[in-house]
């Protein structure tokens, strides 16, 4: 921690809570390392001693100890020598300071350790190892704490950022604090563990006590672990972040000089490893407050819940999305859910699942999608719970400030209903007959969204972009079945396409932008005669309420034209109602969505 006139001063390492007794493990070293003059530590009592000193207390032994270990370790990983200024001392060691009971910062408040920059000096109380008896886990690594900082000051970008106040702390204190820990073999301080949904910069603390410059520690040692590799050693990878501050001399916020320093690591900087830090964390123990919002089946081809909200620069919100859904069933797939970010700037938003990023560059970039799995509610219906954390971090720091979004969850199921046949208005509806329930129980669903899949829409056909949609829904128990296809330029957005009325063959090629449509009478059918009936389209409108990668959604209205008959044997079937018009909403999935459907997709619902 900073001490008030840390500037001037020192650096300290405050008493933990938590009663412990372990001793540094002897671990592995990487192959290449740092040579410093010496990693060898010799005791003096200090010069503003406030308390006893005695050199030849044992807990003077288990600090020294301690240093000599950690030294060897921080040599290996490749970390700079200490900035510590040997005082004249004959022997090839670095001087350190003791006190007992008597280790004050200028704050007024009992430490037990404190690293000076501007003297280049460690003073620590060796007391606090036997405090109660026992080994205090803050007292305790200390001297590891201290050591850090010092190593930190041998950076000369180190400085810079120290000037900058209390807004460097979280990155001073965080990294000594992730530097115990890295030794210890533990993951968690005893200060606990911040609230995730708070800035990066400005962590906050679950309790009342501890400090918050310390808190910071976790996302230190995801870099240590992600970057670096197994710890302890990964922790080595610091170095480089450190040696990268000296370049950042020119910024003027801390978390600027953060984000440029972090490149040396990660080409991103903080806009790739913040997000990956947040998705590591997919526990809602993390998170103050977590949104609950749930969506709710309706009646229609599909539902959608929306919830506004507004994030703070790198800082993260977290919701818990509570799905239902339909289970798969002899007729259809089981329902999906898609959730989707949107922002004005959707550059700068990240859209976490679970432990997974939803953040490709792409059409597809911030958009989650899944069969809806979970526990089932009945013979029905499934429910899931999904962990989704907003997270805001911009490319460029200078662009970091708060961001307004909208969370959209959609549940689609694949869906046909057809709600009714009837002649065009002002003619004779057949009596008392219609076709509703048995078209009704189409049980073949399929939808195309793609820009491949015919050599006839092309550019020599006068399309640059094409888009090609095309609709099935059949049965098949019998022949009743609906189509429709279009070949669209660029995106196929949500709205009203006309159908085209008896077109000259099924070429949708030839009618860009227009709907190509037919439907059959199975011969089940009450009105079929117990023959298929074909119609071709004499007129009507294709409604597309939503078009994604994955799903296409919407309603049409057929006027049907009889189409003509050719037999060659037997008596001539009867002919069904003509003309005839069907309503039909569906909600079917795209069989190609891994084709490129992004390309053809507005994304709009």
């Amino acid at each position: 921690m900073l001490n008030a006139r840390t500037r001037k001063t020192g650096l300290a390492s405050w008493i933990g809570r938590a009663a412990i007794g372990l001793i540094i493990a002897a671990l592995p070293f990487p192959t290449l390392a740092q040579n410093w003059p010496t990693t060898d530590w010799e005791p003096f009592c200090g010069p503003d001693i406030r308390g006893r000193c005695s050199l030849d207390d044992p807990g003077v032994e288990v600090f020294l100890h301690q240093l000599s270990e950690a030294s060897e370790r921080f040599e290996a990983m490749g970390f700079l020598a200490p900035a510590i200024d040997p005082m004249g001392i004959v022997r090839q060691a670095y001087p350190v300071n003791f006190v007992e009971d008597g280790l004050i910062s200028d704050t007024g408040e009992r430490v037990v350790g404190l690293y000076f920059p501007s003297q280049r000096r460690i003073d620590l109380d060796y007391a606090y190892y036997f405090a109660m008896g026992a080994e205090m886990e803050g007292g305790y690594f200390a001297p590891t704490h201290e050591l850090f900082h010092a190593i930190q000051f041998a950076y000369p970008g180190s400085h810079h950022l120290h000037s900058l106040g209390d807004a460097a702390n979280w990155v001073i204190e965080g990294s000594a604090k992730a530097a115990e820990l890295a030794f210890e073999g533990h993951t968690i301080s005893d200060l606990g563990s911040p609230w995730l949904d708070s800035p990066l910069d400005r962590f906050r603390l679950r309790g009342r006590t501890g400090n918050q410059h310390y808190i910071a520690y976790p996302f230190w040692l995801h870099v240590a672990d992600t970057y670096g590799g197994s710890r302890p050693d990964g922790f080595g990878i610091l170095h480089d972040f450190f040696r990268g501050l000296e370049s950042q001399a020119d910024q003027s916020s801390a978390i600027a000089m953060v984000d440029g320093a972090l490149r040396t690591i990660d080409a991103e900087g903080l806009y790739d490893i913040y997000p990956g830090f947040i998705a590591r964390h997919d526990d809602q123990q993390h998170y103050e407050s977590v949104v609950e919002f749930r969506t709710r089946p309706t009646a229609q081809p599909q539902y959608t819940t929306t919830i506004k909200g507004s994030v703070d620069p790198v800082s993260a919100r977290a919701f818990l999305v509570k799905v239902v859904g339909i289970i798969e069933q002899e007729q259809s797939g089981a329902s999906e859910v898609e959730i989707r970010l949107e922002a004005d700037d959707p550059d700068a938003l990240h859209l976490i699942v679970g432990d997974t990023r939803y953040d490709e560059p792409g059409a597809g970039r911030n958009v989650y999608f899944a069969d809806i799995g979970g526990k089932a509610l009945n013979e029905l219906s499934t429910y899931e719970e999904l962990f989704v954390r907003v997270v805001n971090v911009a490319r460029d720091p200078a662009a970091y400030q708060p961001q307004d979004f909208e969370l959209i969850a959609t549940v689609y199921h694949e869906y046909i209903l057809v709600k009714g046949t009837g002649q065009p208005p002002g003619e004779a509806e057949p009596g008392g007959e219609a076709i509703g329930s048995a078209i009704a129980t189409l049980d073949r669903m399929s939808g195309f969204l793609s820009p491949h899949g015919s050599p006839f829409a092309s550019p020599d056909a006068g399309f640059a972009a094409p888009c090609l949609l095309r609709i099935s829904l059949s049965d098949g128990r019998n022949s009743s079945a609906i189509s429709f296809a279009m070949d669209h330029e660029g995106p196929i957005v949500p709205g009203t396409y006309p159908i085209v009325s008896n077109p000259d063959g099924v070429r949708p090629e030839n009618y860009p932008d227009q709907v190509i449509a037919g439907f059959v009478l199975g011969e089940s059918n009450p009105l079929a005669g117990g023959f298929p009936q074909r119609y071709e389209a004499a007129g009507g409108v294709l409604t597309l309420s939503s078009v994604t990668p994955r799903w296409i959604t919407g309603n049409a209205r057929i006027l049907g034209s009889l189409g003509r008959k050719v037999y060659t044997s037997g008596d001539t079937p009867p002919d069904g109602p003509n003309p005839l018009a069907i309503d039909v909403e569906f909600s079917v999935r795209n069989q190609v969505a891994h084709m490129g459907a992004e390309r053809c997709a507005a994304f709009d619902g």
